[in-house]
Parts: C-alpha cells; sequence; structure tokens
C-alpha cells in the first residue's frame, strides 16, 4: 500500500513538473553559421504623420548572426526613393538607428540611435522644405514574422506595425508641427552564407 501511495506522489510531482515548464520561447535558426542576413521590400513602407504618408520605394535591411540560433537580430535599415507630405522626393536618414528584432516577443525596436531620431526631409528642386524628426525611443513594436519555402530557401517575412511614435517639424514650412507617427510594411529576408542562399526559420 504504501509503496502505491509513494508511486501516485511521485507521479503527482512529474505531472506538476511538467505542467509548470514553460513553452520554450521561439528563436531564429539557420542552416549554416555565420550567415549574412539581407530584407527588401515587399509592401510600401509608409510612416504616417498627421494624415499624410511617408512612402519608399526602396527599404532594404541588411544585418549578421554568428551562430545558428538567436532570440534577437540586429539589422541596419536603409530607405530610398522616398516622397513625402505630398513632396515627391524626401530624403530619409536614420541617423545610425538599427532595428532590433526579438523573436521570441514577436516586437521590434529602435537601437544605437544618435543623436536619437529619424529625419525625414523633402525636397523640391533639390532644396530642404522641412525636417520631421520621428524618435523611436526604446518602445517595443509589434511585427508579425511568418516563413515561407523550404530547404535552403527558406526564408521570412517580416511585417511591422508601429503607433505612438513621437514625432516633430523643424521648420515649419510642411505646416505638420508635433504629434504622433505610425509606421508599417513588409520585408523577406533572406539567409547567404559566402554568397549562396541558406535556409532561415523561426521556432
Amino acid at each position: 500500500m504504501l509503496r502505491r501511495y509513494v508511486a501516485v506522489i511521485i507521479a503527482a510531482l512529474a505531472l506538476s513538473v511538467a505542467v509548470a515548464m514553460p513553452s520554450a520561447a521561439a528563436e531564429f535558426h539557420g542552416e549554416k553559421a555565420p550567415a549574412e542576413l539581407v530584407g527588401n521590400q515587399i509592401s510600401t513602407l509608409v510612416f504616417e504623420i498627421s494624415g499624410t504618408k511617408v512612402q519608399c520605394v526602396t527599404t532594404k535591411l541588411t544585418g549578421s548572426v554568428a551562430g545558428t540560433t538567436s532570440k534577437e537580430i540586429t539589422f541596419t535599415p536603409k530607405f530610398e526613393g522616398c516622397s513625402a507630405f505630398g513632396f515627391a522626393t524626401a530624403h530619409v536618414n536614420t541617423t545610425s538607428c538599427k532595428l532590433t528584432v526579438d523573436f521570441s516577443s514577436s516586437k521590434f525596436r529602435y537601437t544605437s540611435c544618435t543623436p536619437g531620431s529619424i529625419d525625414i526631409t523633402p525636397t523640391t528642386f533639390g532644396v530642404s522644405v522641412c525636417t520631421v524628426t520621428v524618435v523611436p525611443g526604446s518602445s517595443n513594436y509589434d511585427i508579425d514574422i511568418e516563413g515561407a519555402g523550404s530547404g535552403n530557401l527558406r526564408d521570412l517575412t517580416l511585417t511591422t506595425t508601429a503607433t505612438s511614435i513621437a514625432c516633430s517639424e523643424h521648420g515649419g514650412a510642411c505646416g505638420l508641427g508635433s504629434g504622433l507617427a505610425k509606421q508599417g510594411g513588409s520585408v523577406t529576408v533572406k539567409g547567404f552564407k559566402e554568397g549562396t542562399q541558406v535556409g532561415i526559420w523561426v521556432a
């Protein structure tokens, strides 16, 4: 009888431990390492400020990973072919801001910003009209992560959704003042080792 009680207690303890154990957090995985990561826009990146939009034809993310697994990866963003606030051309200067993706929480944040902002400057005939400063701070924003393909052609699609980013205008010629910005858009990220594509995924 005593053995039966002991067996029941041991089984109950094992079950309680199994229930209490949290599921493993999602991580980035790569087939080979180190690897270079390159992301290219598949839906137009948009900053929306005071009801007007900043749209860029090209958004590119570049980064690298030293091992075959990682909880976070930091990318360098680059925006080209932009228009803003009704002007056909605009420069988007990230002022060394990086974009860090946390795969365990499906969040992203801007890091290493110096002096702490992304500057958007529309131009007309090559002359700056105004500069709107977007200040991401250290906030975490939502990012949707999806996988596609198979084998060494597996890649990731990252879709950003950010709201309530502080921004303000300098110069006043655009008439936007201060307020909050939104950011959205999608990029497909592929992994490469020595120029050959390698599979990447999140699990």
